[in-house]
């Protein structure tokens, strides 16, 4: 069975320590020029929608969760399941040539946030890291997939950790089963820097100097000769070694594996085994149990796929135990090229730099890979590409611990037992020898440290098994529901249920599965049923002929108590104009039940049984509501109502006017929509029904209503002022006080019925003009030109005009004004 979260045990036991399987996460690839697999439903299934074309390093990650794709990215660029580039996902500081241009690492207790770290190409050497500027650098990029709405955003870019970086970069699980250990490597030294990464972020390098230096060497000729910068680094998945591709001397494609004891605890390197006569070794990885290393070397047409014995960690064993797989011959124009464990347990292995891509169109796979010498079953044509869609050098680069050999509790998740008999735990796979067992809880368990102890349980237990590398490190967890069964049967002496209800009864978790059972009445005969009893009633079941021997005949009855429902009997649907109010409910009312009404919208309570509905001028639609009434046995019954909501008219009856006496006027209305009209008072229009008429002459002030009313009920009315007037009639005070305190310092005109001011002009006692204006709002402060005036009589000369329906009408006033202080 598959590995599965043991989310019942976060209840069950404090873990302090992330121990779930984060295998899901590596079911999707992207890789090559446009090529892409699928291994989340046991098959491998070809993708062709990828956006990712790159010559060598990429990585992929899915989502622990769900199986479904999360990102996918070559070091530059990263894409998200939409095939999107994210939001500031490009010159992440990888390279296309680059052997391991990249690897994701989740972020311990920060769901959905990533650390991509990434490898120039070439280290930074001039004319081969346009891509990343020439940096050479080592650094990392913080991606947060939970932004844009799931569509990802990169939040920090290209932070350095080192210069001059080799093309390798490589990842494993902490010893504590929560963080991460990351490992690069300088150029031009044998340095291996190691960060550990927390929930707070990354650590200060490790530094290891150990094993031979990763450097450029240059030839006598002058030409540059690649060396340790290229080819791959990895962990086993057990999380104890790293072993690493170098070239030795370019020329003559010489090349060695070097092999580390990785201290899983402190980050620390140790104790180096090197492996020489290879030829150009580019990939390599592991065996899911970590005692085979399989090697491939880079040589046109005569690529060779090599498998080491490794499990020995001796020098001259290693070397002894080579084994080739494979050797390409003149027909084959393709170089191998990394080598990558699967979802399926599988090994894959790239091709590349086919003349014609006929056979880049394939990969390799190692079918067994903990298997020695041919019976690890290699096909080298084992997976097919379509065209357009080949291999490169590169696979997608992974955490390596999340390969590590799976186990399971169980070969199904839950196992039925009859109580007395025992059960030996452990599925298949059951897990390497070499690590120790725990299993939780212990009890009735022949030993708790064993592989495969001994369950004889006298009731239903979880079992939890986590397994642990020699050195303490927790790598794998996975449980089995032991459902302990008897001739037994759990019936209360009665059941309650409302009149039209169902109820099931019995043994709810269908176990002993392999009993016989006999209801009555009903004559059912599963181990629960499922009854809408009409009324009360008695139901027997009798249990026989179980396979778990040690029981005999079981009977037990129950009463079915049925309670009748309440009633409701709604008034009916209702339609109503937006604005207008209304009381909904049902005719009869009981204070002993429960009123519930949804939605609440529009309503004045939704827990009393006649509420006031009222919605705005502008609400139109058809609503529905559904009252629940429950009664005190808590049994049920509901109605829907439907409330047509018409619209309410929009009416206007124009603007107020001012007329001369005993002249008419237009009424200019305006209504969005009608059934019928009119006017009021109507013996002083001409024509009440029309939207627009003419007032007969008015002798006094008047106010007119416009009255709509639509063909579905709805009226709106609105009115407007014909103000009459004698005539027209502007003014000034007698005097005003300009002296600060607020009151009178401003002549204004104050008594006014015109359209417009044509002049206001002010004069001194010598006839000057000291004050001008045609703005009715402006006003005299009793000044001119800055120069307060003296108290005295002002005289003044006003002019407006008084536009009427039909007339022009210019007003003068001549007088005198006082100015006190």
């Amino acid at each position: 069975m598959r590995l599965k979260p043991l989310f019942i045990f976060i209840v069950l036991f404090t873990v302090s320590y992330s121990i779930f399987s984060q295998e899901s996460s590596v079911a999707t690839w992207y890789f090559g020029n446009y090529a892409g697999l699928n291994f989340a439903n046991d098959t491998v299934v070809e993708l062709i929608d990828g956006q990712l074309s790159t010559g060598e390093g990429c990585t992929v990650v899915s989502d622990p969760y769900s199986d479904t794709l999360l990102f996918y990215s070559d070091g530059r660029t990263v894409w998200n399941k939409w095939h999107e580039v994210i939001e500031n996902g490009n010159a992440l500081g990888g390279h296309s040539s680059s052997t391991q241009s990249v690897i994701a690492v989740p972020m311990p207790d920060h769901l959905y946030t990533y650390y991509l770290f990434t490898t120039d190409g070439h280290g930074g050497r001039t004319g081969y890291s346009s891509e990343s500027n020439g940096t050479g650098y080592f650094s990392y990029s913080i991606l947060d997939m939970s932004k844009n709405n799931g569509h990802g955003k990169v939040t920090q870019k290209q932070s350095i950790l080192f210069l001059s970086s080799s093309e390798k970069v490589a990842a494993v699980q902490h010893c504590n089963g929560k963080d991460y250990w990351i490992v690069g490597h300088s150029l031009n030294d044998n340095k291996f820097h190691v960060y550990q990464l927390t929930g707070s972020g990354l650590s200060n390098a490790v530094i290891t100097e150990i094993g031979t230096p990763h450097e450029y060497l240059l030839k006598s000729s002058g030409a540059d000769s690649i060396s340790g910068f290229s080819g791959v680094m990895k962990f086993s998945p057990d999380g104890t070694k790293i072993a690493t591709c170098l070239i030795t001397e370019s020329l003559n494609k010489l090349g060695i594996v070097e092999l580390f004891d990785f201290n899983n605890s402190t980050g620390e390197l140790s104790n180096t085994l090197t492996i020489d006569s290879f030829l150009f070794p580019y990939g390599l990885s592991f065996s899911p149990n970590s005692k085979i290393l399989y090697v491939s070397e880079q040589r046109w047409q005569s690529s060779r796929l090599l498998q080491l014995d490794v499990s020995s960690w001796d020098k001259n064993l290693i070397k002894a135990s080579v084994y080739e797989l494979f050797k390409g011959g003149v027909e084959d124009e393709y170089y191998l090229g990394q080598i990558q464990q699967a979802l399926d347990g599988k090994l894959y292995v790239a091709k590349t730099f086919s003349n014609s891509f006929n056979d880049t169109s394939f990969l390799g796979v190692i079918t067994s890979p903990n298997t020695l010498g041919s019976a690890c079953g290699y096909l080298d044509r084992g997976v097919t590409l379509s065209d357009g869609h080949n291999s490169t050098a590169g696979l997608p680069n992974y955490v390596e611990s999340d390969f590590f050999e799976p186990i399971n509790a169980g070969d199904e998740d839950t196992v039925n037992v009859c109580l007395g008999d025992t059960v030996v735990l452990g599925g298949q796979p059951t897990g390497p020898d070499d690590v120790s067992y725990q299993w939780m809880p212990n009890i009735s368990l022949s030993n708790d440290t064993v592989k495969n102890p001994i369950a004889f349980p006298d009731s239903s237990v979880w079992y939890q098994v986590t397994y642990s590398t020699v050195n303490g490190c927790v790598q794998r967890v996975d449980s089995v529901f032991l459902n302990v069964s008897a001739a037994e049967i759990s019936l209360a002496d009665k059941y309650e249920i409302c009149e039209g209800d169902s109820i099931t009864i019995g043994n709810i978790d269908n176990s002993p599965s392999w009993g016989t059972y006999l209801w009555l009445p009903s004559g059912q005969t599963t181990p629960f049923i499922t009854i809408s009893p009409d009324s009360s009633s008695l139901y027997t079941i009798v249990i026989s002929s179980l396979d778990c021997k040690h029981y005999t005949d079981t009977v037990d009855s129950t009463f079915i108590w049925v309670h009748d429902a309440p009633t409701l009997e709604m008034r009916g649907n209702y339609a109503v104009c937006a604005g207008s109010d209304l009381i909904i409910g049902p005719e009869a009312i009981d204070s002993n039940y429960n009123y519930s009404w949804d939605p609440i919208t529009y309503l004045s309570s939704n827990t009393v049984p006649n509420p006031l509905f009222h919605t705005n001028e502008h609400t139109t639609s058809l609503l529905d509501y559904t009252l629940t009434i429950t009664d005190s046995n808590q049994c049920t019954v509901e109605d829907v109502i439907y409330i047509m909501i018409h619209p309410t008219p929009e009416v206007d009856a124009g603007k107020d006017q001012i007329i001369i006496k005993n002249t008419a006027t237009d009424l200019m209305g305006i209504v969005s929509e009608y059934d019928m009209l009119y006017w009021n008072p109507e013996y002083l229009v001409d024509n009440k029904n029309a939207i627009e008429t003419n007032t007969v002459p008015l002798s006094k002030s008047t106010l007119f209503s416009l009255t709509t009313i639509t063909d579905s009920g709805c009226i709106a009315m609105d009115t407007v002022l014909i103000e009459v007037i004698e005539e027209p009639v502007i003014d000034l005070p007698k005097a005003f006080t300009p002296n600060g305190d607020g009151l009178n310092d401003l002549l204004t005109i104050n008594r006014l019925v015109v359209n417009e001011l044509e002049y206001w002009k002010i004069f001194d006692k010598w006839g000057n003009l000291i004050f001008e204006t045609d703005n009715l709002t402006d006003g005299w402060d009793g000044t001119s030109k800055g120069v307060i005036q003296e108290t005295g009589t002002y005289p003044y000369m006003l002019s407006g005009r008084f536009k009427a329906v039909d007339k022009d009408i210019s007003v003068v006033k001549h007088g005198m004004v006082t100015l006190l202080r």
